[in-house]
């Protein structure tokens, strides 16, 4: 289902003239499994009578639908939120995570274990006659947060184990690995996994039965796992039908996303978007000043992907009589085993420091929109340097600090490119240099020796710049490089290098050049005029003398020789 597009009209910009579309979800043709399509023909004539004399022999072709299972590749990660190693205030920010490529994946299987609900398709009541939606549709993928206070100050990462999928496999059963049949790992009478349902009712199978590991994989595949004790799942657990609420699709238009002009797109582009049903827990501030020696900070959450297939009997709100709730649930060490198909972790505070208004407060130490202009200025500002000294008498060498500071310049540690060679050694220079952003609390002028020559208009008579080296500048009085200009430029060049599209042409067209180069001096070196004859006999001589062979080396020279005797003829003439 498709909610209505919705066009917002502002005469302020464009930017608000867009539309946007929210999908329930997008059902893929088939989901990821084992399939079986049965045929049977049968003829009759016009008068009904058969004329294969029955039905003719069925005819029965199976084939297997596959798709992801234990792991989520990079390259169907569009982005998470709150992003990897992020520190904030994302206390009431449910973790989310936004694919690409993949927008069916959340439903190519299924967390019911037995028989998934139909969907159906229904009309909107009289008001909207031509609307349809249809039923939800439960995600098998699950985000699930954790923090070291579930797991008594571990962390969850550490919880985090390595295997093989024989290790969801429970004990009592086998799994196909390499071609035979090799028996389970996990304890079926402590440990519940997606292939625990073969104890469920309805999915009874006897013991030693080969499981099947998945359409395109085996036994000994590698995974992510977790257990997570009964008692922490059935709180964190979701129910089915928070599974059909946590992820859609959303459409969204694409001609207004920053691209590469190699970039061919689709006007429209579409993304599986998935939340999680738990907050972060958030470090108090005061904990921030006074952690506590030993113990891993509150603040630290993992955000994991989890796989939540067949595990229907033990999502929460699950009413019926089940081999979970009577062997696992009832056992004091019993544990959910998760396939993890990725994660990240992040750190949130209760702080509001964080907050965009407090950002925007810091930014130029002042509060935004401030009646009174000489107001109290607010600590520790983020875009403003601090007030530049002052001194009663100040020294030549304080005044030029005072000077550089209130032009914006600040002293950088500095570790030249080139070492000193005059030192034993080829250790780099460990030195002070002045920096200054290209924001500056006074208008700068144009420079008549920087990189564009004096004026950033006058682009003709730029300087060719081969290194961040030939934009130092040297101040003799203080003894001191500016290396402003040469970060800049450093910065520049390494921002086009790690755009893709960008390098690539840089690339081809470098080579290129090269090419173009060496076949114009090899058309150069054949079209010069011959050089005088001697210089050339002298050649064709040392070339011949020191070969053995029949007279062709005579020849050789003969011939030479009169081809030059005729090209200085021919230079005379001219």
């Amino acid at each position: 289902m498709t909610t209505k597009q919705t066009i917002v009209t502002t005469n302020e910009s464009p930017l608000f003239q867009v539309s946007a579309s929210f999908v329930q979800h997008s059902l893929p043709g088939l989901s990821a499994g084992k399939y079986t399509v049965t045929a049977q023909q049968k003829i009759d004539d016009d008068k009904g009578a058969s004329v294969t004399n029955g039905a003719l022999p069925v005819v029965s072709h199976s084939f297997g639908v596959e798709g992801e299972k234990y792991t989520l590749p990079t390259r169907f990660i569009h982005s998470i939120y709150p992003a990897a190693g992020a520190q904030g205030e994302f206390s009431t920010a449910l973790p989310q995570i936004v694919l690409k490529n993949a927008v069916k994946l959340p439903w190519i299987r299924t967390p019911y274990y037995h028989q998934e609900p139909q969907i159906h398709t229904h009309a909107y009541p009289a008001t909207n006659p031509t609307g349809k939606y249809d039923d939800d549709k439960a995600s098998w993928l699950f985000i699930m947060v954790l923090s070291a206070s579930d797991f008594d100050g571990t962390m969850p990462r550490q919880m985090v184990q390595k295997g093989t999928v024989a290790d969801l496999i429970p004990d009592t059963m086998t799994v196909r690995s390499l071609g035979k049949a090799a028996p389970g790992k996990m304890p079926a009478t402590k440990g519940y996994s997606s292939f625990s349902y073969v104890f469920e009712s309805g999915e009874t199978q006897p013991a030693g039965t080969e499981l099947d590991p998945g359409v395109g994989y085996d036994g000994t595949d590698p995974i992510s796992f977790i257990d997570i004790p009964v008692g922490l799942f059935a709180k964190l657990a979701p129910t089915m039908q928070d599974l059909r609420m946590m992820s859609h699709v959303r459409s969204v238009r694409m001609d207004n996303k920053a691209l590469a002009d190699s970039d061919v797109i689709d006007p429209e582009g579409e993304y599986a978007v998935m939340m999680a049903n738990r907050l972060p827990q958030s470090l108090p501030t005061s904990a921030l000043d006074n952690p506590t020696p030993g113990e891993n900070p509150k603040g630290a959450n993992a955000a994991m992907v989890v796989s939540l297939e067949y595990l229907e009997c033990a999502l929460r709100g699950y009413a019926d009589a089940s081999y979970f709730k009577s062997t696992i649930q009832a056992n004091p060490k019993g544990f959910v085993r998760l396939v993890v198909l990725t994660q990240w972790e992040f750190t949130s505070y209760q702080d509001t420091s964080f907050e965009f208004v407090t950002l925007l407060e810091h930014l130029n130490k002042r509060v935004p929109d401030e009646d009174d202009p000489e107001s109290t200025p607010l600590d520790d500002p983020l875009m403003r340097l601090p007030n530049p000294p002052s001194y009663s008498q100040p020294t030549p060498a304080e005044n030029t600090v005072q000077t550089m500071l209130s032009l914006g310049y600040v002293p950088m540690n500095h570790l030249t490119r080139v070492p000193d060679v005059t030192a034993n050694g080829a250790e780099p220079i460990q030195t002070v240099s002045w920096y200054r952003g290209p924001l500056a609390p006074f208008v700068v002028p144009a420079d008549a020796d920087g990189p564009l020559g004096g004026s950033v208009q006058n682009s003709t008579v730029a300087h060719m710049v081969y290194s961040g080296d030939a934009l130092l500048k040297f101040d003799p009085d203080v003894g001191l490089y500016d290396t402003s200009y040469a970060a800049a430029w450093q910065l520049g060049r390494l921002m086009a290098l790690n755009d893709q599209s960008f390098s690539t042409a840089y690339y081809q067209w470098q080579r290129s050049r090269v090419y173009s180069l060496r076949a114009a001096y090899e058309m150069d070196s054949v079209t010069q005029p011959f050089a005088p004859q001697r210089e050339v006999s002298f050649a064709i001589h040392e070339l011949t003398r020191t070969r053995s062979g029949p007279p062709t080396h005579t020849l050789l020279q003969s011939a030479v020789s009169s081809l030059v005797v005729a090209a200085q003829k021919g230079g005379d003439n001219e």
